[in-house]
């Protein structure tokens, strides 16, 4: 019995059709930014918007990293409250 290696004979996928894959998984997975509702919007979106905004603004790998770890441990404490809950604490905070 002969064996196929469709593996290697398959056809590599045109770049156009790959970059639209890898904006389409970005485009789903990423927080909105539009303005909605505070009382909708998660902490972690918040963060993870802060990230990817600034993130490339440290050239220093060791910045980068420290800035991922001080990212990171203010999405396990505030990830999964609302920004309302924040935004109405700090107001009563500074009033």
């Amino acid at each position: 019995m002969e064996t196929l290696d469709i593996g290697s004979k398959r056809p590599h996928p045109p770049e156009a059709a790959e970059q639209f894959l890898a904006n389409y998984i970005a485009a789903k997975y990423a927080p909105e930014r539009k303005m909605k509702d505070v009382d909708r919007i998660l902490l972690a979106d918040v963060l993870f918007i802060y990230h990817t905004d600034r993130r490339d603004q440290f050239e220093d790998k060791l910045q980068q990293r420290r800035f991922d770890a001080s990212i990171d441990r203010l999405n396990e404490y505030f990830g999964n409250h609302k920004l309302s809950v924040l935004a109405s604490r700090l107001f009563t905070c500074w009033s």
